[in-house]
């Protein structure tokens, strides 16, 4: 079966998302789980990572947790300061 991309070299696997074919050319490997994704299923950090869907969304995840423990952190100490 050839991949789906380039429709020239045989594939070595499929993308986790969209389950098309890829070659090792086209298909981009995730730098955390190694699991093989398309171009267009593929995500980039800002510091150019290139992640799986499901790695970014857990990487968002626990920004977004730590982002809401450093608010939750400076609005019981806005509130202690208050209270003193």
């Amino acid at each position: 079966m050839e991949c789906h991309i380039c429709e020239v070299r045989s594939s070595v696997g499929y993308c986790v998302e969209c389950h098309e074919l890829l070659c090792e050319t086209c298909g981009v490997p995730c730098e955390q789980c190694a699991k093989m994704s398309c171009p267009t299923h593929i995500h980039e950090t800002k510091s150019g990572k290139a992640l799986c869907a499901g790695c970014y969304a857990e990487r968002r995840a626990k920004k977004e947790a730590v982002k809401a423990e450093v608010v939750h952190r400076h609005t019981q100490q806005h509130h202690d300061a208050v209270e003193t």
